[in-house]
């Protein structure tokens, strides 16, 4: 058995060079005996790979974090994260995080930030450590560079906003449950669960495609619930 797994790890090291995170996430599905699903998708997609033993759909456990931390909200203007780095909170703002690799050439970054300099409210940027120079020579008064955010401030920050510019699979997901309208910047959708309704929207590093997209209405179904009910940890738990 060993030389058909040799080849087929290295077949999966030729489509997914550039995702370690997705090499790790097929090999260890094939090493796994239970594989708890957070979409129905993603319960299909491992049929059509040849996985079926072992196999449940939950839902996502991040949804139910999600629902649980977002019930305890801290007050932004209280939080270490951001204090100290805008004198007062906007009434009204937009929430962006840009930070993967292919987003954050000079190029790119000057495309996101002249978007942002055209909305009609501040926008709020935790800025990456490996961006914080590249940004440097692009400031405007219409984008609040703050430091990275924890997760609760991030939460909070989400649940305030307007609407959402991100490259985070995590943010882009986190969205869809807040029922905030999203624009990811990456050419193809991680989370095809979200892009309905003009919720979540691919979009390129170009201001006139960011802002085109943000125009864009969002409808909201209140019965389409994709990722589960917020007891994924229970019914993972019964699985056990």
């Amino acid at each position: 058995m060993f030389f058909p797994y040799f080849y087929y790890f290295f077949y999966v090291l030729s489509n997914c060079y550039n995702s370690p995170e997705e090499v790790n996430r097929v090999l260890t599905d094939r090493i796994s005996t239970k594989l708890f699903c957070p979409t129905q998708a993603a319960v299909d997609n491992l049929k059509n790979e040849g996985i079926v033993e072992g196999v449940h759909f939950t839902g996502d456990p991040m949804y139910d974090a999600f629902l649980q931390y977002s019930r305890q909200l801290p007050v932004l203007s209280e939080l270490e994260d951001i204090k100290g780095d805008f004198v007062e909170m906007p009434s009204r703002y937009y929430y962006l995080t840009c930070h993967r690799e292919e987003n954050s050439n000079e190029t790119a970054l000057h495309e996101v930030l002249k978007a942002m300099t055209l909305l009609d409210a501040p926008v709020i940027y935790p800025v990456h450590p490996r961006n914080l120079k590249r940004v440097d020579g692009l400031k405007s008064d219409n984008v609040i560079l703050v430091k990275p955010v924890g997760y609760l401030a991030s939460l909070a920050l989400l649940h305030g906003c307007e609407k959402v510019i991100t490259d985070s699979g995590g943010l882009q997901r986190e969205a869809f449950w807040a029922k905030k309208q999203c624009v990811t910047l990456m050419d193809k959708p991680l989370w095809l669960e979200t892009h309905v309704g003009n919720r979540n929207q691919l979009v390129s590093c170009k201001s006139e495609d960011i802002l085109g997209k943000l125009s864009n209405v969002m409808v909201v179904d209140e019965n389409y619930l994709p990722f589960g009910d917020g007891e994924a940890a229970v019914l993972i738990i019964n699985f056990m």
